[in-house]
């Protein structure tokens, strides 16, 4: 009989440790899941954070060199107009030496 209860107690020993080790095992199982999916989750933001400033960049150049073409149409605008304004000066004045 003693031997009997020192088997099962064996036996229910065995069972406890191999309980354990399958917990412990599920255990690290889940933080691995958990790491690789906080990983990834990491990296999706960093490319998604990538992709904005990259388009926010874009979209800056584009308004940056649009305002540069304005500003070289309204440069153009006002030298044609500086040189009209200057012809006419010239005519002005020697029309009035003809005098």
């Amino acid at each position: 009989l003693d031997a009997e209860r020192s088997k099962c107690r064996q036996l229910h020993r065995d069972k406890v440790s191999e309980l354990k080790q399958v917990q412990e095992a599920c255990k690290d199982e889940k933080e691995r899941a958990i790491a690789c999916a906080q990983n990834k989750w990491q990296q999706d933001k960093a490319s998604e954070l990538q992709r904005l400033r990259d388009s926010l960049h874009k979209e800056h150049d584009l308004e940056v060199r649009q305002m540069l073409k304005e500003r070289e149409e309204d440069m153009r605008e006002l030298k044609f107009q500086l040189i009209q304004e200057n012809q006419e000066s010239l005519k002005a004045a020697l029309e009035l030496q003809r005098q």
